[in-house]
């Protein structure tokens, strides 16, 4: 008998899901159709607001799995994470052949793991690289028509499980959606594991809930025991370095990888605009370290970065981060990242409680 409210929710759906999509094919809305259209976002996005940790649906390479270490007290690791503005074409006016776009760049990358955010629709789900070598993960559960969370994660090395965790705090619009984090614990050389965060966070002027969503993502980092050597939590934070936001991550997570490099932030945002002051650096990547790791050095910069704004794929720069491991013989012993090039010449910070 279906009595849960899990169970009322995906009759909801199914049944908001023929008349939103004829809302969806006109060019307008008209006021017989409005209360529909509102009631059915709030539905298929919000559900019935069950905030507990949903599954994964894992779709694993095909092809085998081969570890190779070029060298055995390091590992290098190739992030990129990146907005692609997934919302419907009638949303933000963006074409849609962009996502294939999106994958092929990708592709041409080569990084050893993709975040992506906003991957709203099914349509959207096109910039994800298809190559038989990628892994990929998302949350199970999702709506019909938005993705909910939008949170996408690909990766060339074995996927081993994850969860997605979604925020309790939200604020209009994003409370019509799911935003949270994506974790995926991934195996890397010499059976080493590390555990991946792709987030996003309330977008616009809401500080009070973006620091009530950090502090939730702070206690799900911290509480993660997966045999991790370390936590690399990345996305779209929607918040700039000078935010109190910010500064919490860094105190209770660990350094950003801009932090480590020891180099100035680039713009990560602008909004397709040319004009003064629209740039902000609203996507970064934190590290935490666990244990068996000696230091990390961090290169990121900003891809993606077509100068004509008709020639870009999205509103937001992608980030491109080169990381390196140094692996410790004594796991439990201090950490010093290393940072390339000038100053700083070093940062310390201790590795987290097992």
């Amino acid at each position: 008998m279906l009595s849960t409210p899990q169970h009322l929710e995906i009759i909801l759906k199914g049944m908001l899901v023929k008349p939103l999509r004829r809302i969806f094919a006109r060019s307008f809305f008209s006021s017989a159709l409005l209360p529909t259209f509102l009631a059915g976002v709030a539905i298929l996005g919000n559900g019935c607001a069950s905030y507990a940790p949903r599954s994964l649906v894992i779709r694993q390479s095909t092809l085998p799995t081969v570890m190779t270490v070029g060298n055995p007290q390091t590992i290098d690791l190739r992030i990129v994470s990146f907005n692609v503005w997934g919302l419907p074409g009638w949303m933000n006016g963006a074409s849609e052949n962009r996502y294939p776009r999106i994958a092929e760049q990708l592709e041409e990358l080569q990084p050893d793991l993709v975040l992506l955010q906003e991957v709203w629709t099914k349509r959207a789900m096109a910039s994800s690289p298809t190559g038989r070598e990628w892994s990929t993960a998302w949350s199970s559960g999702q709506a019909n028509l938005f993705k909910e969370n939008g949170l996408l994660t690909i990766s060339r090395h074995p996927i081993l499980g994850g969860e997605f965790h979604p925020f309790r705090a939200a604020a209009l619009p994003d409370s019509l959606v799911k935003k949270g984090a994506l974790k995926v614990t991934i195996e890397l050389p010499d059976g080493f594991r590390l555990n991946v965060w792709n987030v996003h966070l309330q977008a616009g002027g809401s500080d009070a809930i973006r620091s009530r969503q950090v502090a939730e993502l702070v206690n799900w980092v911290n509480a993660a025991r997966d045999g991790q050597i370390a936590d690399v939590v990345a996305g779209d934070f929607n918040c700039t370095p000078e935010s109190q936001q910010y500064q919490t991550l860094l105190q209770q997570i660990g350094p950003s990888v801009q932090a480590i490099s020891g180099e100035p932030g680039f713009t990560t945002f602008d909004g397709l605009s040319t004009r003064s002051g629209a740039g902000k650096i609203l996507d970064h990547a934190f590290i935490r370290i666990v244990s068996a790791v000696e230091g990390v050095k961090a290169s990121p910069r900003a891809i993606f970065t077509e100068r004509r704004m008709k020639d870009r794929i999205s509103d937001h720069l992608g980030v491109d981060i080169a990381l390196k491991f140094a692996l410790s013989p004594q796991p439990s012993r201090s950490i010093e990242s290393f940072a390339s090039g000038s100053p700083p010449a070093s940062m310390r910070f201790h590795a987290a409680s097992p």
